[in-house]
């Protein structure tokens, strides 16, 4: 039960040496993907969690990992707008399932985001804000997928691009939302 990839300690798993750096500080060495990068980390096993952690705020450590599927789904709906736009029609399927792909990865985003929440100050003003955008971002996507949902069900005569637009104003939001996810990030780890 104290055994993790071979780390055995008296009272439960040690963390490997030359990790600590990367635990105390993940921006102060990989820069802006360093969230993710530890995020990444604990995944594979590297980084070990403490004992006394409760589940919400393990739950609460993946929520810069879980972020990234909207990101990299509304990215990619991007781009197939932009093929759209310039004559690739079979592309067109592709940009919707990517917007409703991402519109469901963003709930375990949010969720995460809320059991994060807790190890913050919720009266702080960059807490609120990216709290505020992240819901938006939600709502937004919700939104447009419902419009491709009704643009592919009803052949809804609407121009390529009315699509680009919106994907990047989804795109912007998703970004916007994710500096000030950096920003606490920063806060905490200074």
């Amino acid at each position: 039960m104290n055994e993790i990839k071979g780390l055995k300690g008296p009272k439960g798993p040690k963390r490997p040496k030359g990790l600590k750096d990367i635990c105390v500080s993940p921006l102060g060495r990989f820069g802006p993907l360093g969230p993710f990068f530890m995020a990444s980390l604990q995944l594979a096993g590297m980084i070990m969690i403490a004992d006394e952690m409760t589940v919400q705020q393990l739950m609460g450590k993946y929520h810069a990992l879980f972020f990234l599927f909207p990101l990299g789904f509304f990215c990619a709906a991007l781009v197939m707008d932009i093929l759209h736009y310039f004559g690739k029609r079979w592309v067109f399927v592709i940009g919707h399932g990517l917007v409703i792909a991402g519109v469901v990865m963003c709930v375990p985003t949010i969720l995460t985001g809320m059991l994060a929440a807790q190890n913050y100050d919720l009266q702080d003003l960059i807490v609120a804000k990216h709290r505020t955008l992240g819901y938006s971002t939600g709502i937004c996507g919700s939104l447009y997928a419902g419009l491709r949902i009704s643009a592919m069900c009803w052949k809804l005569p609407l121009s390529p691009t009315v699509y680009i637009y919106l994907s990047v104003l989804l795109v912007a939001l998703v970004f916007w939302t994710s500096d000030y996810g950096a920003l606490l990030v920063t806060n905490i780890s200074a």
